[in-house]
């Protein structure tokens, strides 16, 4: 009984040894096939195509207009950086002599 117990052990401990040696082979593919992606992703970034473009002397014309999904029409060109609040503090202070809670009404 016990060499039959031993056996089947030894035999879990291959079997555990094979599954951690493929896992380790699948993690090195996996690790191999993302930095496949991320070179394809750096040589086909359409900006970077369009100043390759440029710097050939051509022009990549409206390729790189920004379109809706649903009509394919040219959205209009980004506005400027959104307002960033310079005072801080502000938020903070309240005309009611300070610490009250916004969502409790004043009395």
């Amino acid at each position: 009984m016990a060499l039959a117990l031993f056996g089947l052990r030894q035999h879990r401990l291959e079997i555990t040894s094979q599954c951690a040696k493929i896992h380790s082979e699948i993690k090195n593919r996996e690790d191999a096939l993302l930095d496949q992606k991320v070179q394809i992703a750096r040589q086909t970034n359409p900006w970077a195509l369009a100043s390759g473009l440029e710097a050939q002397g051509m022009s990549p014309g409206d390729a790189l207009v920004t379109r809706d999904g649903r009509t394919g029409k040219a959205k209009p060109a980004a506005s400027a950086a959104p307002v960033v609040e310079t005072d801080l503090l502000a938020p903070l202070r309240d005309s009611g002599g300070g610490g009250h809670n916004p969502s409790r009404p004043r009395q």
